[in-house]
């Protein structure tokens, strides 16, 4: 399972306070390949407008661990920093992606053939090869897509779905 997300660290919460993404939505987080401890895996998602962060939580009402954690105050900052602190019960993920060439590269590599099969099962579109098709990786919701494109047409795609291809 492919993860691209940065773990969570303690330096991200001045720098979205910087940058005016004062709201992080939390969530569970299926995607962590790093977690042989057994911990509660979260993704966080960074806003700066309260009403968009709503929107997101709303989507996530299902989810026991959706939450908007408002970095403008102090309690909410350090319950977060304690569970990003190594002995806690959780494993913490920002969306951030810290290369977002290098995912490119690796998605290319893994996925390339998947999307291929996807696309002559799931579209009429009949590229030559001297056509381009443009994809990327993209998140909403803390949910990863791939994003194809082809001429005028638009395909999102949830990243899980090629991966059982």
């Amino acid at each position: 399972m492919f993860n691209p997300f940065a773990p969570f660290q303690e330096k991200f919460i001045a720098a979205f306070r910087k940058v005016k993404k004062r709201y992080l939505v939390s969530q569970s987080f299926t995607r962590d390949t790093m977690n042989p401890e057994g911990k509660r895996s979260l993704l966080l998602t960074h806003y700066d407008q309260k009403g968009h962060a709503q929107i997101h939580l709303n989507a996530m009402a299902a989810d026991k661990y959706a939450a908007i954690i408002d970095l403008e105050k102090e309690e909410h900052r350090e319950k977060l920093v304690s569970m990003i602190k190594p002995g806690s019960l959780y494993n913490v993920y920002s969306t951030l992606i810290p290369d977002a060439n290098d995912i490119k590269k690796i998605t290319d590599k893994i996925f390339a053939e998947k999307l291929q099969k996807y696309i002559n099962r799931n579209t009429n579109w009949r590229i030559s090869r001297d056509q381009t098709l443009i994809a990327k990786v993209e998140t909403t919701f803390g949910e990863l897509r791939v994003v194809i494109k082809y001429g005028s047409q638009t395909i999102r795609i949830k990243l899980e779905e090629l991966e059982k291809i």
